[in-house]
């Protein structure tokens, strides 16, 4: 997808623009917003919920402990739903706009369009296929993501409130959350690139292996197609037994900051308890507060790749929509002047632009009388 756009000149297009494009489901995309807000604000709840639970079963019976349960965890399923249907609606709604434009435009460009390399079958195929998706993966992946920031300011918030000198340490530890779960992802997207792009070969082997399967029966060619396939498969698995101690070591370090966070929180959390600082259900506020933040910050670091992809696979369909045409046939402008009479052409000559030495007409003489007509076809012309 990189490549494409280096070869186009394109540039990432800003995720403001694919929002304006999609502007008439803006009301249902302000209504998973607030479905989205409503989410994240009761994850905190649930971490002063769980500071109290020992306090619970001190003062009230169960049967009151169970009614308070209850009262909680049907929220987050409805306001799950909520948002998967508005900011769902928006996403399937702006895959279905991108792909009409761009395939309206597609029949209004001349035949010297479709002769550039850049708009061959296949690519073109791919911004409707693949491309399309990519952006609305913005709206799919979205809900999560605003749910997570909400939950990362409410918990905060309690935090701050409740015990700011713990709160202040184990802010500290979210910045390297992120960045883990960030370069943990970019890995992730790079080796995928880099699988890709190594394994086009063998894939290119395959195909013709399978496509010409008789002639190469035929010929039993069968061992060296083999050997081929195998051949163009040590590179990539070379490269991957390479990166995985390395990717390990991340995904390792990645997933220990969050338990390394719970440590330091118990710990730290003794000592002001020790030293009567703090009470010790305030400490257990802190942690389940910043335990759901930890949770959700890997929301937040998974999305950014999505957003790259989209606004790369952005990039490829707006240059669809936005190409400009020299013969518009679709086009509306203009005075329409009512023609009488015949129509006579005399030694026309016509060749496309990226097809100069192909001759499309050779000299045509055509006469076309009033009330007549005269159906072309390519053997008449040449």
């Amino acid at each position: 997808m990189e490549e494409e756009m280096e070869e186009m000149c394109l540039k990432p297009t800003p995720m403001s623009k694919v929002f304006y494009f999609n502007r008439d489901k803006w009301g249902f995309f302000f209504l998973g917003l607030l479905a989205c807000i409503v989410g994240g604000g009761i994850t905190p709840i649930f971490a002063l919920t769980y500071a109290q639970i020992i306090g619970l079963y001190s003062r009230w019976g169960v049967a009151q402990l169970r009614i308070t349960k209850v009262s909680i965890v049907p929220q987050p399923s409805i306001d799950n739903r909520l948002q998967a249907i508005f900011l769902g609606r928006c996403g399937e709604t702006l895959t279905k706009k991108l792909r009409f434009e761009a395939f309206r435009n597609l029949l209004r460009q001349d035949i010297g369009f479709y002769d550039d390399i850049r708009h061959g079958t296949g690519k073109l195929c791919t911004r409707f296929a693949t491309d399309a998706p990519n952006v609305r993966y913005v709206f799919t992946r979205l809900p999560s993501v605003i749910s997570s920031t909400v939950t990362i300011i409410g918990a905060l918030v309690i935090g701050f409130i409740f015990g700011w000198k713990l709160a202040l340490i184990l802010t500290v530890l979210i910045p390297l959350i992120i960045g883990a779960g960030y370069f943990e992802m970019k890995m992730q997207f790079g080796k995928k690139l880099r699988d890709t792009e190594l394994l086009e070969e063998a894939g290119k082997v395959a195909s013709q292996a399978v496509e010409h399967i008789r002639t190469v029966q035929a010929l039993n060619r069968q061992e060296q197609f083999h050997f081929m396939y195998c051949e163009y498969l040590r590179e990539p698995h070379k490269e991957n037994m390479c990166q995985a101690h390395t990717y390990g070591g991340v995904f390792a370090f990645s997933q220990s900051l969050i338990f390394f966070m719970y440590a330091v929180a118990f710990w730290v959390g003794a000592i002001f308890v020790n030293e009567k600082s703090m009470q010790p259900v305030d400490v257990y506020r802190v942690f389940f507060a910043f335990m759901f933040c930890g949770q959700m910050v890997g929301n937040i670091s998974s999305f950014i790749p999505d957003v790259v992809k989209a606004r790369l696979a952005a990039s490829l369909l707006f240059y669809l929509i936005e190409h400009p045409t020299d013969i518009d046939s679709l086009s509306e402008d203009g005075h329409k002047k009512k023609l009488t009479g015949h129509i006579t052409f005399r030694n026309v000559y016509f060749n496309y632009p990226t097809r100069k030495r192909t001759r499309i007409l050779r000299g045509l003489n055509l006469e076309v009388r009033e009330l007549n007509f005269r159906l072309l076809s390519t053997f008449q012309i040449h």
